[in-house]
Order: structure tokens, then C-alpha cells, then sequence
């Protein structure tokens, strides 16, 4: 989540509050990084958000 909160120029709390909202909603998901075990990916859901069928596309990790 700090990357993705410094990304929009905002603290890592409000990011991680905005994050589960749009989970809770189906906007996206999150995953563990497979490479650091402290940190998660954020995956968008397609369909839900473009009407696509495909599955979850990697925003940002690491």
C-alpha cells in the first residue's frame, strides 16, 4: 500500500481504507506478494469495472 499511496499523494491508512471498500464492492482484490511477504498486490477486476470478461490485471506490486 505505500506505493499506491505515495503513487495518488496520499497516507498509507486512507489507501488501505479506499482499497477494502472497492474490495468489499468487487472493484478489485488483493493478493500476497509472492517475492516480499510484508507487502500485498492489488489486482483490478475487469469485468466489473469495463464490462470485460478476463480475470485480474496487476495495478502495482512490490
Amino acid at each position: 500500500m505505500n506505493r499506491l499511496a505515495e503513487r495518488i499523494d496520499r497516507k498509507k491508512n486512507t489507501v488501505t481504507g479506499l482499497i477494502s471498500t472497492l474490495e468489499e464492492r468487487g472493484y478489485c482484490r488483493r493478493a500476497p506478494d509472492p517475492d516480499d511477504a510484508r507487502a500485498q498486490l492489488v489486482f483490478r477486476l475487469l469485468s466489473r469495472i469495463c464490462g470485460f470478461p478476463s480475470g485480474p490485471m496487476r495495478l502495482l506490486g512490490g
